[in-house]
């Protein structure tokens, strides 16, 4: 990955790591998350597999532990470990087949605010400022 594309990963990553914090995911955190996903300029599939394969592997154990992290990722760990994902995924069918087999463990508790987000883009795009809807 060139110095560019990484920079402009980069914030993308930590915001979407914030979604497998041990914490409660708030309006306001998500319209952040959604502020960001707004600025990096990726199209919705490019997002979605940031999300899928390049965020969720790296964190998603973060919601299955007891005692989870809920104050933040470390960011230079969180993009080293994004971006090995990125190649890891590139180069071998088997890393692609086993993050499909994963995906339904690694999101099961990000999905919803997925979808919230994407109801937050829909909205800034559409000029609505429509308040999203709660998860849970």
């Amino acid at each position: 990955m060139d110095p560019a594309e990484r920079d402009r990963r980069r914030p993308v990553w930590i915001a979407l790591a914030d979604l497998w914090l041990d914490t409660e995911i708030t309006e306001p955190m998500l319209r952040h998350i959604a502020g960001v996903l707004r600025a990096s300029g990726y199209d919705r599939a490019t997002l979605r597999a940031i999300y899928l394969y390049e965020v969720a592997p790296v964190v998603y154990r973060n919601l299955l532990s007891v005692a989870g992290v809920w104050g933040g990722f470390d960011e230079v760990w969180l993009c080293a470990e994004a971006e090995r994902w990125v190649v890891r995924r590139k180069a071998s069918w088997i890393v692609r087949r086993w993050l499909r087999l994963k995906k339904p463990l690694m999101t099961y508790a990000t999905d919803a605010h997925w979808h919230i987000l994407m109801n937050l883009l829909d909205a800034e795009e559409g000029g609505s400022s429509t308040a999203a809807a709660s998860p849970r």
